[in-house]
């Protein structure tokens, strides 16, 4: 198949809109083999999840697998594979609807192109997604349907006493952690 990479913004992996965690697959494996010397990449070892005012665990996973990348230029390494591998990427281009044809999904439409047909259509629009875009005109049928998120600062420690590398600590502050969480 002729694969078309839409690009919402000017430039691959900027803005950043993940904090780099690759969780752990086969695929993710495969590709960590053929890019992992070119970027930097850390094993995941576990994940904590901290009460903020006291640092006691609530929570904690090990051997849950994944890595860590620097997700701006891990970004633009697979956008650069695919090019290599025949794709045509186009930046600064939304898809901002589906085109449907008998419940069948035969295209989108963007912000630059009226129409673009395809056999196959995937939309990776991430987390944003739900809030606004494809995910939410489509799969959240419900519009007062809450998703509780959480704001925050990713931070890449090195060389810092007590910290366990590999590790993802989430602090949550309990009054900020009740309700829902948001299921994917």
């Amino acid at each position: 198949l002729h694969t078309l990479i839409l690009e919402d913004h000017g430039a691959i992996g900027l803005p950043r809109h993940c904090e780099g965690w690759l969780i752990g697959a086969e695929f993710a494996d495969r590709i960590v083999d053929t890019i992992g010397h070119r970027i930097t990449i850390n094993k995941l070892n576990g994940f904590r999840r901290r009460d903020a005012n006291t640092g006691d665990i609530t929570e904690e996973l090990t051997d849950i697998g994944g890595y860590f990348v620097d997700r701006y230029a891990f970004d633009k390494e697979i956008a650069k594979l695919a090019v290599e591998a025949g794709a045509e990427l186009l930046l600064n281009t939304r898809a901002i609807d589906l085109i449907k044809r008998d419940e069948r999904v035969v295209g989108v439409k963007t912000n630059r192109i009226p129409e673009i047909e395809a056999k196959a259509v995937i939309c990776a629009d991430g987390i944003h997604s739900i809030l606004k875009g494809l995910a939410r005109q489509e799969l959240i049928r419900e519009e007062k349907e809450e998703y509780l998120y959480y704001n925050g600062i990713v931070l890449e420690l090195a060389n810092v006493r007590d910290v366990n590398p590999g590790y993802i600590e989430r602090f949550e502050s309990p009054a900020r952690s009740s309700g829902p969480r948001p299921t994917f």
